[in-house]
């Protein structure tokens, strides 16, 4: 054992003295076959040596070798480097002395990584990148290794392009560059994948699962157009308590806020503040005014809204106070302003307000559709648009026409020659055949799967303002205003009687009970009905009567009917003729006397016979009969009676009211006028006064008085006859309790006892008229004065002339005076009350400007 290990020892030392020396002697001239033949004796002598495989692998890493071999010079210096870390420090020193030390190891293990490195780049693939990684796990390449493998799995992620694929890499790489592309990818991918999708609720999954995703502003902004397409209030508020995105609530609250015509706050507006402020500024009325030739704007109360700043505006703005929340003005360029000088849009040539806060514009030649709270409705050009039941808007392109909410989202396409609205109905015309829908239908469908129009008609007629008549080659149908058929298609004409329907064709007729939605299986030869009766002719050529109102057997077994009103039906039966009453009860007719109707009072009928006439109501009561010549309704308890050309009034309870000893009797405002011998006298229902037939015109009331005319003047007569003012004057107007305005040449007002009340003056014009008051222009020495019912005298006579810029109930004056030798106008603004907003001198150019084109 001591010999064996003796020699374990002493071989090292052996081959470090002799063999290592000489490979590396040859090795370092180049002789590399005897190099070879050196380690291979070596090896056999002293295998664990790492000199010897360190001179292997510099052989091996030697290109002029022939058997040169990267790989292989790989494999000795990792040996040599192992076996070295094992050798004692004495045998270290010995095998420096032959160049063998850990530095010449290690660059040279450098050396050949280096070289491997190189090839791996010449020869890139994901297995080549493994095996180096696999080799030097820790190498300095290794964070770019896993770069470029990571870019190649990527790069193959990228060719599939499919979610599996970027969720299975986002899984396993670390290279955050390539992960963070890949989600990004993967986001386009859903999103794209999302679009395809018309379901809604798609949409708010998509936000639920995903709530980090690159699009959720446009996702929200689908969303808002989609979820509120309906045009209901609800949505837009549902959008804005959902959406985080400011801007997109503002969208919403700006519409819902327009669409109301109210025009009320939206309190869940994200920008409440600045909603009140345009509602505001939505509610003043604006005039315009002229300084330096530049326009600016008041508002009513006379506080300037808008400095002068223009050198033109629309037209109509000096007609009268815009209530509009647009102004179309000019300075350099046209413009769209807001009512505090804002700028909405520039460059523009034309402007029209659709309401609902659509607008027409008119830029470079086209029209674009905008709404009133600055954003393009729709992108591109239109023809026309309207807003049609101030729901959505229908809009013309390329002479065809589509339907689109007020967000733009399209509710049907331009493919239809024309849309409108019959009552509740919506239709759709293409290839001049019609579909018809409603509201709620359209908004079902496109909360399902879009607008799917079924074009079935030819043609349609609106009955009753709820119900269609449909129509469709010789076919016809009834719908109700849920799209519910009534009636359905069928070879027959729908008679649309309110009273119920009756189909008609050429075997005859036929009923339908739409209750039951049932068409009788039986064909009447003739049938008549109305709200109180059908009358049916059988085919064997007896009638039938049926009472509709009440629970009552039918008749049968007439020889002929005819309905007169609701309330009667006139009967034969063999030589008997009676009339039915709607009460069940009848009356039978004598020979000759025959029955008429009044058609201004359907529920009672005239008989007339040898007895002269008579009028009996709906129960078959006798109301009023007499020799008469005439009988008509006068009003709802009078009859008008004639005898021998002269008229009275009877009433129905009985009696005359007035003798029939007129030549004329006619009523207005309660006053029953009477004509006897070319006079007139009046008798007042409303307190029974008689007003004696003696003057020339109609009778009009005065307060608690009558105005009446005798040779050709007028005058006041009172309750009991006596004249309270004369018949002296040209007119007479009441003005209140104590005084009335009379014109005698000149107008000026009196008192009751006929005296005058301050100046004359010389002509009246009313220039607005509310509930309780008037207000009049009146002149005096040729200028022009304000004067009112209510307030008396507003404005004194200076002024060369008065217009009404405000409304009827709530006026706002523009009163010019013309000054001719200084070569002004004052122009002066005055409200109802007769105080002075503002007044503003002008030359005769300018003033000129300020009037409107109407004028």
């Amino acid at each position: 054992m001591r010999e064996m290990v003796f020699f374990i020892l002493l071989v090292p030392q052996l081959i470090h003295a002799g063999s290592l020396d000489k490979i590396r002697r040859a090795f370092e001239k180049s002789e590399f076959a005897k190099t070879k033949e050196l380690i291979m004796r070596a090896r056999i002598k002293d295998a664990q040596n790492p000199g010897i495989d360190y001179y292997t692998s510099l052989l091996f890493s030697t290109e002029k070798y022939s058997e040169y071999s990267l790989d292989s010079a790989r494999i000795y210096i990792q040996l040599s480097q192992e076996k070295y870390d094992q050798v004692t420090p004495n045998l270290k020193e010995d095998l420096a002395e032959d160049g063998v030390t850990a530095d010449k190891i290690g660059m040279q293990d450098e050396y050949i990584r280096g070289l491997l490195y190189e090839r791996l780049m010449e020869n890139l693939s994901l297995q080549n990148i493994y095996d180096f990684q696999y080799i030097y796990p820790l190498s300095p390449f290794d964070s770019l290794l896993i770069y470029m493998g990571d870019s190649i799995v990527y790069e193959r992620v990228v060719t599939s392009d499919t979610e599996a694929d970027y969720l299975q890499f986002i899984s396993e790489v670390k290279t955050s560059v390539f992960k963070e592309k890949a989600i990004d990818r993967l986001d386009h991918l859903r999103y794209q994948s999302l679009l395809r999708s018309k379901a809604l609720d798609d949409y708010y999954r998509f936000l639920s699962d995903y709530p980090t995703t690159q699009f959720k502003n446009q996702i929200e902004a689908y969303i808002l157009k989609r979820a509120t397409a309906g045009q209901e209030r609800e949505s837009f508020i549902d959008f804005i308590n959902f959406s985080s995105n400011l801007f997109l609530k503002k969208k919403a609250g700006d519409v819902v806020y327009h669409l109301d015509p109210e025009r009320k706050l939206i309190k869940e507006h994200p920008y409440l503040d600045s909603l009140k402020v345009v509602h505001d500024l939505s509610e003043k009325q604006l005039f315009p005014v002229l300084d330096a030739g530049q326009f600016g704007f008041y508002s009513r109360n006379g506080d300037q809204a808008i400095g002068y700043e223009f050198t033109q505006i629309n037209e109509e703005f000096k007609c009268g106070l815009t209530s509009d929340e647009w102004l179309f003005v000019s300075d350099t360029i046209s413009k769209i302003i807001a009512k505090n000088g804002e700028i909405i849009l520039s460059n523009i040539q034309e402007y029209t307000d659709l309401g609902h806060g659509a607008a027409k514009v008119k830029k470079n030649g086209k029209w674009f559709l905008y709404h009133k709270s600055g954003f393009l409705i729709l992108k591109g050009a239109i023809q026309d648009a309207e807003v049609l039941n101030g729901r959505w808007i229908k809009v013309q392109r390329k002479d065809r026409w589509g339907l689109f909410s007020f967000l733009g989202y399209e509710v049907a396409p331009f493919k239809y020659e024309n849309i409108e609205t019959l009552g509740p109905f919506w239709i759709f015309q293409k290839n001049r055949s019609l579909a018809v829908y409603n509201k709620e239908k359209i908004r079902d469908d496109l909360d399902q799967k879009g607008l799917e129009l079924e074009f079935r008609f030819h043609d349609v007629e609106l009955i009753d303002q709820d119900k269609l008549i449909g129509f469709r080659e010789n076919r016809e149908c009834m719908l109700d205003s849920a799209l519910n058929f009534l009636i359905p298609w069928g070879v027959y004409q729908i008679n649309p009687d309110p009273s119920g329907w009756y189909l008609k064709s050429e075997e005859g007729y036929r009923l339908y009970n739409h209750e039951k939605e049932d068409i009788g299986d039986d064909v009447h030869p003739y049938l008549e009905l109305n709200r109180g009766w059908l009358a049916l002719k059988r085919k064997g050529g007896s009638w039938m009567l049926s009472a509709r109102e009440v629970s009552a057997k039918d008749k049968t077994g007439y020889d002929s009917l005819k309905l007169i009103s609701d309330f009667v039906a006139y009967a034969e039966r063999k030589e008997k003729r009676q009339l039915i009453f709607s009460n069940g009860d009848s009356l039978d007719l004598m020979r000759g006397e025959k029955v008429k109707t009044f058609l201004n009072r359907p529920s009672y009928l005239l008989l007339e016979g040898s007895y002269g006439r008579k009028v009996v109501s709906i129960t078959g009561k006798e109301v009023v009969r007499g020799n008469f010549d005439e009988l008509t309704f006068f009003n709802d308890s009078l009859v008008k009676a004639n005898i021998n050309r002269k008229y009275g009034l009877i009433r129905l309870k009985g009696g005359y009211l007035i003798k029939p000893e007129y030549q004329a009797i006619d009523e207005l405002d309660g006053l029953i006028l009477c004509l006897t011998n070319g006079k007139i006298g009046c008798y007042d229902l409303r307190n029974g006064n008689w007003v004696r037939a003696k003057y020339e015109s109609r009778i009009a009331r005065l307060g608690e008085n009558y105005l009446v005319k005798s040779e050709g003047m007028f005058g006041v007569l009172n309750p009991s006859n006596e004249l309270v003012i004369p018949t002296d004057y040209d007119e007479i107007r009441y003005w209140n309790d104590t005084s009335y305005l009379v014109k005698k040449e000149v107008w000026y007002f009196i008192n009751q006892d006929n005296e005058q009340i301050g100046d004359s003056f010389d002509y009246l014009s009313e220039l607005s008229k509310s509930e309780d008051e008037s207000i009049f222009e009146y002149i005096k020495y040729g200028k022009y004065g304000l004067l009112s019912s209510k307030l008396g005298f507003l404005v004194e006579p200076e002024f060369t002339e008065i217009l009404n810029l405000g409304s009827s109930e709530e006026p706002l004056f523009m009163a010019d005076q013309h000054l001719k030798t200084a070569q002004l106008h004052v122009v002066s603004y005055v409200n109802a009350n007769g105080k002075l907003i503002m007044s503003k001198a002008y030359r005769k150019s300018d003033f000129d400007k300020l009037l409107c084109e109407d004028e």
